[in-house]
């Protein structure tokens, strides 16, 4: 199975693509995993004006063209900015399906992402809240797969269920933004359920505590629901 992440900062901090890939051969899964990422990267940035075709005057545009001219992908996950589905979701649209149309994989995973922690400027300043950026964002995140046809990994109502019921596990840089190593983690257990119907048995590539990893599993296996067949 091939598989490719488009993202930013979210998507690589903790090398997220490897976290998913050895986690995935571990469970017997016969994967390549690639990644075109950047800090604060706009999905429409790879796209040209129109979000019509790839920019391969842009270094990661042109290296998507690159990879689609070598592999077939079965499996697209994509990561907006961590604000702009909420605060303008016609530019996330466009680039969403910009991507997902021009490389054309069997399947489109959007990546939704979480509220930022209680207490981040962002949140001041946009007037939002943790709980209503999460549900803004999977809000969008749901209508770009519609658009597409594609499925939604909710990564961010997981981390919203671990505030809820397990805080002493920290999900949240310091930053109160980016994903700890077990944000991380909970994002690669949701695509893994998501892309593939049921959770991980062997968990050990994760490196987490027993205790630990056992929360954050039941957490994704109780929010990630998928249909049968997929």
């Amino acid at each position: 199975m091939n598989i490719l992440f488009i993202g930013n900062s979210y998507t690589y901090f903790s090398d997220l693509p490897t976290l998913f890939a050895d986690l995935c051969r571990a469970n017997g899964h016969d994967v390549r995993v690639d990644s075109v990422t950047a800090g604060g990267r706009r999905l429409h940035e790879c796209l040209t004006e129109f979000c019509d075709d790839l920019n391969t005057e842009d270094p990661l545009g042109k290296r998507i063209a690159e990879l689609v001219e070598e592999v077939e992908y079965d499996v697209l996950i994509l990561q907006e900015q961590s604000c702009l589905p909420y605060h303008d979701p016609q530019r996330f649209f466009a680039g969403a399906v910009g991507l997902s149309t021009f490389i054309g994989a069997w399947r489109t995973v959007f990546y939704a992402t979480w509220g930022r922690m209680d207490g981040s400027a962002d949140l001041d300043y946009f007037g939002w809240t943790r709980e209503s950026m999460t549900k803004g964002l999977y809000d969008a995140y749901c209508q770009a797969a519609a658009l597409v046809h594609g499925e939604v990994s909710p990564v961010g109502l997981c981390f919203a269920k671990a505030v809820e019921t397990t805080p002493e596990i920290d999900l949240y840089d310091p930053d109160k933004s980016h994903p700890s190593y077990a944000g991380s983690c909970v994002a690669a257990l949701s695509h893994y359920k998501t892309v593939f119907g049921e959770m991980p048995a062997d968990l050990s590539t994760l490196k987490l505590d027993d205790a630990v990893a056992a929360k954050l599993v039941a957490i994704v296996d109780e929010v990630v629901q998928v249909e049968d067949g997929e």
